[in-house]
């Protein structure tokens, strides 16, 4: 009989607002400076004082060193005024701020920035910050960037950042239809002067086709090398006889890089994605047009691996698993058909990591690699869960998926959304996401919300999971609809949160809505059917907690 010690836990910070003090944002809420955020024929609501989607990077050498950045005053039809960025130098106890300029109105780059992601070299020394900026509608010459992914650095642990450089460009805008998206980055697990950026990469502005673009650096970010596809799935997909066979109708989104923790030789690299794609019987038309409960859409989660350090790709991608396309989130549910198929949703859309987000991470003790994903497959109702996989022999299997997740089955509403993992250098397992646990049901409208951490243990000769415990991030349960609005949902909790694990700490970054009450927007323009709105009520914030597992 194998017996297994619980070890003891405790929580070292709990629950702390990292978000800039009112009146110390680096943006000024001046309405003639955010003029420029208004877009023909729409009508556009800035959420000032409202921050989502938060990263966050600890350093390997000297823990106590930690850096955030989230998207800063989030606007409902895409990205955010500024990237946010806090540090702290004493573990988590307090807390400063710092910025890099992006936002055009304090001297940065464009109007608008998303998709703030962080790494820290493997030495410590340097820490990356990777985002999407771009612009709302064409600023300047023709040939003048409007859009692209750049990358900043910082050697003094977030205080002071680098001019930011291009990874790539587009001179198309949010007006015209973005080139690039959902970018990320990624310092090599051996090579200390390694990182590496990817992303997906629109073909043109009224394509529905992406590929994978990655740049690498070997230089500690100083220089980057071009921008260079690594991936089409239009081949692949053929011969795995999975879509139409249409260009037009496949695309990657949310590409990671991870990479092997090797003592010597070329760094092993895979490059982790979420491929779009049409079913095989779908016509062109219909997999532009498809909407949720999605009929003709496909996605699964699949992967491409470097054996010299990003030099080369294999051309084919490896699948993890299939996803559902219509794992989204309704704070009410789902609405069924006679045969039980999703027809629609009730209550509020909530903007979540659903069909296309996941997290992965290789444990640095074992070189697991783990998968996790928000899922329909646990439950004959299709509520999701939370749905993890992984592989011993570096992707070539996996395990059959497990419900990670300890959202009670039997609740008022058991659905749980947007998960991130990493693993200790111990073998253990951390696993964030949110759940409604807390909710009573009788108002889908104002749905109680919280964010949990589960802590597992990796597998031993038994090759399963052991579960530990569980941690409830959020002191108190928040309401999920008072979040800003946006065109995919209510984006409280968004796409991302992060879990890091060093020195035997948990770090978790998550966030979560205040309770109001709430002024209506100000109208600060208005100009036949384009619309201008400056909501300044306080609405989301990112919080950190903060784990230590005493042995």
């Amino acid at each position: 009989m194998f017996l297994y010690k619980m070890p003891k836990h405790k929580f070292v910070i709990h629950d702390v607002n990292i978000q800039y003090p009112p009146g110390t944002d680096p943006v000024p809420p001046n309405p003639e400076q955010l003029l420029a955020q208004a877009f023909p024929g729409k009508t556009v609501t800035i959420y000032y004082g409202s921050d989502v989607e938060p990263s966050l990077a600890v350093n390997p050498k000297h823990p106590s060193k930690i850096v955030a950045a989230w998207q800063n005053n989030r606007v409902n039809n895409g990205g955010a005024l500024e990237a946010g960025i806090a540090y702290s130098h004493n573990g988590g106890k307090t807390w400063k701020h710092s910025v890099i300029p992006i936002q055009l109105s304090i001297g940065g780059l464009t109007n608008r920035v998303s998709d703030v992601w962080l790494s820290y070299s493997i030495d410590g020394k340097r820490v990356f910050l990777n985002a999407l900026p771009f612009n709302v509608q064409h600023i300047g010459p023709p040939d003048a960037i409007q859009e692209g992914i750049i990358t900043s650095y910082s050697d003094d642990d977030g205080v002071t950042w680098s001019k930011p450089i291009f990874n790539i460009t587009s001179n198309l805008s949010l007006e015209e239809v973005p080139l690039n998206d959902k970018n990320s980055i990624t310092a090599d697990l051996q090579n200390p002067k390694a990182v590496y950026s990817v992303w997906d990469h629109f073909t043109s502005s009224d394509s529905f086709h992406s590929d994978t673009f990655f740049s690498r650096s070997l230089n500690k970010g100083m220089t980057w090398f071009p921008a260079v596809k690594i991936y089409d799935g239009t081949l692949d997909l053929i011969a795995q006889k999975l879509s139409n066979g249409l260009y037009n109708n496949n695309q990657t989104i949310n590409n990671i890089i991870v990479s092997l923790p090797q003592k010597k030789g070329p760094s092993t690299l895979f490059n982790f994605m979420s491929r779009f794609y049409a079913k095989p019987t779908a016509t062109d038309v219909e997999f532009i047009n498809d909407a949720f409960p999605y009929k003709s859409t496909a996605i699964d989660v699949a992967f491409v691996r470097s054996d010299d350090g990003g030099i080369t790709w294999t051309p084919s991608a490896t699948i993890v698993t299939p996803v559902s396309p219509n794992n989204v989130t309704y704070t009410g549910g789902y609405v069924y058909d006679l045969n039980g198929n999703i027809k629609g949703g009730l209550g509020s859309l909530l903007r979540t990591s659903g069909n296309a987000i996941f997290d992965v991470a290789i444990s640095p003790k074992t070189g697991y690699i783990y998968v996790v994903h928000q899922s329909d497959e646990f439950r004959s109702d299709l509520l999701n869960q939370i749905s993890l996989r992984y592989s011993n022999d570096e992707g070539k299997t996996w395990s059959q998926p497990i419900m990670v997740n300890r959202t009670p089955q039997k609740g008022n509403n058991p659905q749980a959304f947007t998960p991130s993992l990493d693993i200790s250098k111990d073998g253990y397992i951390g696993i964030s996401y949110y759940d409604f646990r807390n909710d009573s049901g009788k108002d889908p409208l104002k749905t109680k919300t919280d964010a949990w951490l589960v802590l597992y243990k990796e597998p031993r000769h038994e090759h399963c999971l052991k579960f530990i415990t569980e941690f409830r991030l959020s002191k108190q349960s928040y309401i999920a609809q008072n979040g800003p609005t946006t065109t995919q949902g209510i984006m409280t909790n968004g796409d991302y949160a992060e879990v890091i694990a060093a020195d035997d700490k948990f770090y978790a970054i998550y966030t979560k809505s205040f309770p109001g009450p709430f002024n209506p927007p100000i109208e600060i323009l208005h100009e036949e059917d384009t619309i201008l709105l400056l909501d300044k009520n306080r609405r989301t914030a990112p919080f950190i907690s903060i784990i230590e597992i005493e042995h």
